[in-house]
């Protein structure tokens, strides 16, 4: 039934909505390690307490990660993920992609509230990102295919 949830929540996605976000990936792409580092520090800032879950990057302030060797390296695993979960938002591999992360997830008590945490910022590194390209559609575009990923996440959870 997972597997059934995870292609439905695809079917969602229109092929305009996955061309948006597949092109502004990669835009994001051309300074990968800093925008995904923000996106931490973001997720740092509303959330002390996630950033124990890292203990190399625990009590480091926003500047400290920003030059952090062991933040670059995290920043630079996340975005080759993210690259290949954006690359598959048409495929039926996506859910066994995310079902490696859930189980690492499962590890560390990443759960569903950590998820709209990250949602809540991804938007706001975006647009602060993307600039006027941030527009409604990239807006709803981006929205859309995270709802997708969520929603195999919390079923490979078992949430």
């Amino acid at each position: 039934m997972g597997g059934t949830l995870a292609i439905q929540a695809q079917g969602d996605l229109t092929l305009a909505q996955k061309k948006i976000v597949r092109k502004t990936w990669h835009q994001l792409m051309r300074n990968k390690t800093s925008f995904v580092t923000d996106v931490f520090i973001r997720i740092f800032a509303y959330d002390p307490s996630a950033q124990n879950k890292f203990p190399q990057m625990a009590g480091m302030s926003a500047s400290q990660l920003r030059s952090s060797r062991q933040m670059q390296a995290h920043a630079i695993r996340v975005s080759s993920i993210m690259s290949e979960y954006v690359e598959e938002l048409d495929s039926d591999i996506l859910p066994e992609l995310l079902a490696t992360l859930a189980r690492t997830h499962d590890l560390n008590k990443v759960g569903a509230d950590h998820y709209n945490l990250f949602a809540k910022v991804l938007m706001e590194a975006l647009q602060a990102e993307l600039g006027s390209d941030f527009n409604e559609k990239t807006r709803d575009a981006w929205a859309k295919a995270f709802s997708v990923v969520q929603a195999v996440l919390l079923v490979k959870h078992g949430n």
